[in-house]
Protein backbone atom coordinates (compact mmCIF):
# COMPACT_ATOMS: atom_id res chain seq x y z
CA UNK A 1 0.00 0.00 0.00
CA UNK A 2 1.22 3.33 -1.37
CA UNK A 3 2.67 5.86 1.91
CA UNK A 4 3.67 9.71 2.06
CA UNK A 5 6.64 8.52 2.75
CA UNK A 6 7.62 6.55 0.28
CA UNK A 7 8.94 9.85 -1.58
CA UNK A 8 11.52 10.35 1.20
CA UNK A 9 13.82 8.70 2.53
CA UNK A 10 13.94 8.49 6.76
CA UNK A 11 16.72 7.93 8.33
CA UNK A 12 17.10 4.50 9.35
CA UNK A 13 17.08 4.44 13.36
CA UNK A 14 14.02 7.00 13.31
CA UNK A 15 12.74 4.17 11.30
CA UNK A 16 12.33 1.97 13.92
CA UNK A 17 10.06 3.52 16.23
CA UNK A 18 6.31 2.23 15.43
CA UNK A 19 4.38 4.59 13.44
CA UNK A 20 1.32 5.99 15.51
CA UNK A 21 -1.78 4.36 14.91
CA UNK A 22 -4.59 5.13 12.05
CA UNK A 23 -6.87 6.50 14.70
CA UNK A 24 -4.08 8.59 16.22
CA UNK A 25 -2.60 10.06 12.51
CA UNK A 26 -6.50 10.74 11.85
CA UNK A 27 -6.23 13.21 15.19
CA UNK A 28 -2.83 14.58 14.20
CA UNK A 29 -4.39 15.13 10.80
CA UNK A 30 -7.02 16.55 11.88
CA UNK A 31 -5.25 19.34 14.77
CA UNK A 32 -3.22 19.92 11.15
CA UNK A 33 -5.83 20.52 9.16
CA UNK A 34 -7.39 23.58 12.19
CA UNK A 35 -4.01 24.75 13.64
CA UNK A 36 -1.42 24.25 10.84
CA UNK A 37 1.74 22.60 11.05
CA UNK A 38 3.17 23.84 14.35
CA UNK A 39 6.32 21.63 14.15
CA UNK A 40 8.37 21.23 10.94
CA UNK A 41 9.64 18.00 9.77
CA UNK A 42 13.20 17.61 10.21
CA UNK A 43 15.98 16.74 7.74
CA UNK A 44 19.76 16.64 7.22
CA UNK A 45 20.91 18.89 4.65
CA UNK A 46 20.84 15.33 2.31
CA UNK A 47 17.50 15.28 2.89
CA UNK A 48 16.96 12.74 5.07
CA UNK A 49 14.16 12.77 7.76
CA UNK A 50 15.37 12.08 11.61
CA UNK A 51 12.32 13.51 12.77
CA UNK A 52 8.63 14.07 11.49
CA UNK A 53 7.49 11.10 9.84
CA UNK A 54 3.81 10.39 11.27
CA UNK A 55 3.97 14.33 10.57
CA UNK A 56 4.32 13.26 7.12
CA UNK A 57 1.43 11.31 6.35
CA UNK A 58 -0.56 13.43 8.28
CA UNK A 59 0.15 16.16 6.23
CA UNK A 60 -0.84 14.13 3.37
CA UNK A 61 -4.53 13.01 5.17
CA UNK A 62 -5.36 16.69 5.54
CA UNK A 63 -4.06 17.80 2.44
CA UNK A 64 -1.83 20.17 3.89
CA UNK A 65 1.90 20.71 2.26
CA UNK A 66 4.61 19.79 4.98
CA UNK A 67 7.34 21.73 6.37
CA UNK A 68 10.38 21.17 6.40
CA UNK A 69 14.00 22.33 8.72
CA UNK A 70 17.06 21.19 7.27
CA UNK A 71 19.69 21.16 9.47
CA UNK A 72 23.32 20.82 9.49
CA UNK A 73 24.01 17.34 11.57
CA UNK A 74 26.52 14.43 12.00
CA UNK A 75 26.15 11.04 12.97
CA UNK A 76 26.28 11.86 16.22
CA UNK A 77 23.91 14.73 16.31
CA UNK A 78 20.92 13.01 14.17
CA UNK A 79 21.20 9.87 16.46
CA UNK A 80 21.10 12.43 19.45
CA UNK A 81 18.38 14.18 18.08
CA UNK A 82 16.15 11.07 17.34
CA UNK A 83 16.03 9.81 20.72
CA UNK A 84 15.27 12.91 21.86
CA UNK A 85 11.93 13.32 19.65
CA UNK A 86 10.99 10.14 19.59
CA UNK A 87 11.28 8.79 23.25
CA UNK A 88 9.75 12.15 24.63
CA UNK A 89 6.71 12.30 22.30
CA UNK A 90 5.60 8.78 22.06
CA UNK A 91 3.77 6.67 24.45
CA UNK A 92 5.98 3.66 25.26
CA UNK A 93 6.59 1.40 27.82
CA UNK A 94 9.72 1.28 29.41
CA UNK A 95 10.83 -1.21 27.97
CA UNK A 96 10.24 -0.31 24.64
CA UNK A 97 12.05 2.76 25.24
CA UNK A 98 15.20 0.71 26.53
CA UNK A 99 14.74 -1.56 23.30
CA UNK A 100 14.87 1.60 21.11
CA UNK A 101 17.61 3.10 22.63
CA UNK A 102 19.93 -0.23 23.02
CA UNK A 103 19.42 -0.30 18.61
CA UNK A 104 20.82 3.53 18.99
CA UNK A 105 23.08 3.01 21.21
CA UNK A 106 24.38 -0.85 21.00
CA UNK A 107 27.26 -0.57 23.55
CA UNK A 108 27.98 2.75 26.05
CA UNK A 109 30.70 5.10 25.18
CA UNK A 110 33.33 5.26 27.62
CA UNK A 111 33.86 7.57 30.09
CA UNK A 112 30.43 9.91 28.15
CA UNK A 113 26.94 8.87 28.98
CA UNK A 114 25.43 10.70 25.30
CA UNK A 115 23.20 7.36 25.21
CA UNK A 116 21.20 8.65 28.39
CA UNK A 117 21.94 12.24 29.40
CA UNK A 118 19.32 14.56 28.11
CA UNK A 119 17.28 11.97 26.97
CA UNK A 120 15.20 10.02 29.76
CA UNK A 121 11.92 11.15 30.41
CA UNK A 122 10.10 10.98 33.74
CA UNK A 123 11.20 11.53 37.32
CA UNK A 124 15.29 10.62 38.80
CA UNK A 125 13.59 6.94 39.95
CA UNK A 126 12.47 6.49 36.07
CA UNK A 127 15.16 7.47 34.69
CA UNK A 128 17.34 5.37 36.85
CA UNK A 129 14.80 2.37 36.33
CA UNK A 130 15.30 2.85 32.42
CA UNK A 131 18.96 3.38 32.80
CA UNK A 132 19.05 -0.44 34.49
CA UNK A 133 16.89 -2.08 31.71
CA UNK A 134 19.06 -0.58 29.00
CA UNK A 135 21.85 -3.53 30.10
CA UNK A 136 19.21 -5.84 29.49
CA UNK A 137 17.95 -4.42 26.48
CA UNK A 138 21.13 -4.32 24.87
CA UNK A 139 21.45 -8.11 25.78
CA UNK A 140 18.41 -8.82 23.94
CA UNK A 141 19.96 -7.02 20.65
CA UNK A 142 22.82 -8.79 20.88
CA UNK A 143 21.42 -12.19 21.00
CA UNK A 144 18.35 -11.46 18.49
CA UNK A 145 18.22 -8.25 16.58
CA UNK A 146 16.31 -9.28 13.89
CA UNK A 147 13.16 -11.27 15.52
CA UNK A 148 13.35 -9.57 19.04
CA UNK A 149 14.54 -6.89 19.03
CA UNK A 150 11.97 -5.38 16.21
CA UNK A 151 9.43 -6.88 18.77
CA UNK A 152 9.80 -5.05 21.85
CA UNK A 153 10.43 -2.02 20.44
CA UNK A 154 6.75 -2.52 18.42
CA UNK A 155 5.14 -3.62 21.76
CA UNK A 156 4.40 -6.99 20.46
CA UNK A 157 6.18 -8.16 23.14
CA UNK A 158 7.44 -7.03 26.48
CA UNK A 159 11.25 -6.41 26.96
CA UNK A 160 10.77 -9.03 30.22
CA UNK A 161 9.78 -11.76 27.80
CA UNK A 162 11.99 -11.06 24.94
CA UNK A 163 15.11 -11.59 27.92
CA UNK A 164 13.85 -14.79 29.18
CA UNK A 165 13.56 -16.16 25.08
CA UNK A 166 17.10 -14.98 25.10
CA UNK A 167 18.02 -16.84 28.53
CA UNK A 168 16.27 -20.04 27.10
CA UNK A 169 18.54 -19.69 23.45
CA UNK A 170 21.53 -19.40 25.81
CA UNK A 171 20.59 -22.38 27.90
CA UNK A 172 19.79 -24.62 24.77
CA UNK A 173 22.83 -23.70 23.07
CA UNK A 174 25.23 -24.46 25.73
CA UNK A 175 23.57 -27.81 26.67
CA UNK A 176 23.40 -28.30 22.45
CA UNK A 177 27.15 -28.09 22.81
CA UNK A 178 27.37 -29.89 25.60
CA UNK A 179 25.73 -32.84 23.60
CA UNK A 180 28.05 -31.99 20.58
CA UNK A 181 30.98 -32.42 22.71
CA UNK A 182 29.80 -35.55 23.74
CA UNK A 183 29.14 -36.98 20.56
CA UNK A 184 32.61 -35.51 18.97
CA UNK A 185 33.87 -37.54 22.14
CA UNK A 186 32.23 -40.99 21.54
CA UNK A 187 32.07 -41.00 17.76
CA UNK A 188 33.44 -38.30 15.54
CA UNK A 189 32.69 -39.50 12.24
CA UNK A 190 28.96 -38.89 13.38
CA UNK A 191 29.74 -34.97 14.20
CA UNK A 192 30.13 -34.77 10.01
CA UNK A 193 26.73 -35.81 8.93
CA UNK A 194 25.33 -33.92 11.31
CA UNK A 195 27.00 -30.68 10.60
CA UNK A 196 25.75 -31.94 6.95
CA UNK A 197 22.22 -32.49 8.60
CA UNK A 198 22.14 -35.74 6.83
CA UNK A 199 21.32 -37.08 10.87
CA UNK A 200 20.09 -35.22 14.00
CA UNK A 201 22.53 -34.58 16.67
CA UNK A 202 19.65 -36.79 18.38
CA UNK A 203 20.39 -39.90 15.97
CA UNK A 204 23.87 -39.42 15.80
CA UNK A 205 23.92 -39.66 20.28
CA UNK A 206 21.77 -42.44 19.63
CA UNK A 207 23.89 -44.29 17.29
CA UNK A 208 27.02 -43.42 19.41
CA UNK A 209 25.40 -44.81 22.61
CA UNK A 210 24.57 -48.06 20.72
CA UNK A 211 28.35 -48.27 19.56
CA UNK A 212 29.76 -47.45 23.24
CA UNK A 213 26.98 -49.94 24.32
CA UNK A 214 28.14 -52.83 22.04
CA UNK A 215 32.21 -51.85 22.96
CA UNK A 216 31.52 -52.72 26.51
CA UNK A 217 29.76 -55.77 26.06
CA UNK A 218 32.04 -56.97 23.53
CA UNK A 219 35.03 -56.41 26.40
CA UNK A 220 32.87 -58.16 28.69
CA UNK A 221 32.54 -61.15 27.06
CA UNK A 222 36.53 -61.09 25.97
CA UNK A 223 37.12 -60.63 29.79
CA UNK A 224 34.81 -63.42 30.42
CA UNK A 225 36.55 -65.22 27.61
CA UNK A 226 39.78 -64.62 29.17
CA UNK A 227 38.79 -65.70 32.56
CA UNK A 228 37.35 -68.90 31.48
CA UNK A 229 39.95 -70.08 29.45
CA UNK A 230 42.12 -69.24 32.73
CA UNK A 231 40.24 -71.07 34.68
CA UNK A 232 40.30 -74.34 32.10
CA UNK A 233 43.55 -74.38 31.97
CA UNK A 234 43.80 -74.43 35.62
CA UNK A 235 41.59 -77.58 35.94
CA UNK A 236 43.57 -79.28 32.87
CA UNK A 237 46.82 -78.97 34.71
CA UNK A 238 45.28 -80.54 37.81
CA UNK A 239 43.32 -83.21 36.26
CA UNK A 240 46.49 -84.13 34.73
CA UNK A 241 49.16 -83.62 37.59
CA UNK A 242 46.17 -85.82 39.23
CA UNK A 243 46.19 -88.11 36.47
CA UNK A 244 49.68 -88.62 36.95
CA UNK A 245 49.62 -89.53 40.65
CA UNK A 246 47.05 -91.67 40.10
CA UNK A 247 48.87 -93.84 38.40
CA UNK A 248 51.90 -94.06 40.79
CA UNK A 249 49.38 -94.71 43.75
CA UNK A 250 50.04 -91.19 45.46
CA UNK A 251 46.83 -89.54 45.18
CA UNK A 252 45.38 -87.94 48.36
CA UNK A 253 42.15 -87.28 49.99
CA UNK A 254 42.71 -83.48 49.33
CA UNK A 255 43.98 -84.38 45.63
CA UNK A 256 41.00 -86.18 44.90
CA UNK A 257 39.15 -83.06 46.19
CA UNK A 258 40.82 -81.01 43.61
CA UNK A 259 39.94 -83.13 40.99
CA UNK A 260 36.40 -83.07 41.61
CA UNK A 261 36.75 -79.23 41.80
CA UNK A 262 38.38 -78.82 38.84
CA UNK A 263 35.71 -81.75 36.63
CA UNK A 264 32.77 -79.25 38.29
CA UNK A 265 34.49 -76.49 37.04
CA UNK A 266 34.75 -77.80 33.03
CA UNK A 267 31.30 -78.42 33.59
CA UNK A 268 29.94 -75.22 34.25
CA UNK A 269 32.49 -74.14 31.75
CA UNK A 270 31.19 -76.04 29.42
CA UNK A 271 27.44 -75.00 30.86
CA UNK A 272 28.44 -71.45 30.02
CA UNK A 273 29.42 -71.72 26.59
CA UNK A 274 26.52 -73.46 25.57
CA UNK A 275 23.86 -71.49 26.81
CA UNK A 276 26.17 -68.66 25.03
CA UNK A 277 25.69 -70.03 22.01
CA UNK A 278 22.13 -70.26 22.16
Amino acid sequence: MASALDDYEVHPLAAIFPMLSDEELADLAEDIKENGLLHPIVRTVHGVIVDGRNRVVACDIAGVEPEFEDRVVDDDEARALIVSANLKRRNMTKGQQAMALAIIYPEPTPGKRNDLSGHLIGSAKERHALSERLSVARAVFRAAPDDLTPQVVAGIITLDKAYLDVIKRQQDASGEAARLARLRQLAPDLVDLVTEERMTLGEALAAANQRAEEHRIAIEQARRASENLLNLCTAAVTIAGGYELGERGLVTAEQLAQLDNAMDLLKRLYREETDARK
